[in-house]
């Protein structure tokens, strides 16, 4: 079952494209953490890699193949045992959450040597920027990371 958590608490989350160059990012963030990149959520269907780093990086973060979100946001999580794609386009775990986060210097460097496409920017910042709703009890989950009321749903990425 995914679990929805806050974000600023135990983790921040970078949200970088997964197309070209997102491959690159992983293989070169695992040799920088000796083998294995910190957490990592994959989401097939929307295109989108979560990279978790520390609390408080989004204050700090700028750059632009990566937007950094944290408090006061929430962040679905995929179930541990998702380690891989299901066919279903729901998120996986390419990195699972163990002993480290992944980062921020480190993945700042590679998003800038491999720059993964598409950026988030756009779809983010337009719905941050949106007046807020109130959260709708009876909107079904759709796939993705995030949580359908904190960030864009997929019509509005569109």
């Amino acid at each position: 079952m995914d679990t929805a958590l806050p974000l600023g608490v135990g983790f921040d989350v970078v949200v970088t494209g997964g197309g070209d160059g997102a491959g690159a990012v992983l293989a070169d963030l695992d040799q920088v953490q000796l083998g294995r990149c910190g957490p990592l959520i994959i989401d097939p269907d929307i295109g989108w890699h979560y990279w978790l780093v520390p609390p408080g990086t989004a204050g700090l973060w700028q750059h632009d193949y990566g937007v950094c979100v944290g408090r006061p946001r929430l962040l679905t999580i995929p179930p541990t045992h998702r380690d891989r794609p299901d066919g279903t386009g729901r998120p996986y775990w390419a990195r699972p959450c163990g002993d480290r986060l992944v980062p921020p210097s480190a993945l700042r460097r590679s998003l800038h040597q491999f720059q993964p496409l598409p950026t988030p920017h756009r779809a983010l910042t337009s719905h941050l920027n949106a007046p807020r709703k109130a959260p709708s009890r009876t909107r079904p989950y759709t796939h993705g990371a995030w949580l359908p009321d904190t960030l864009p749903s997929r019509e509005e990425r569109r």
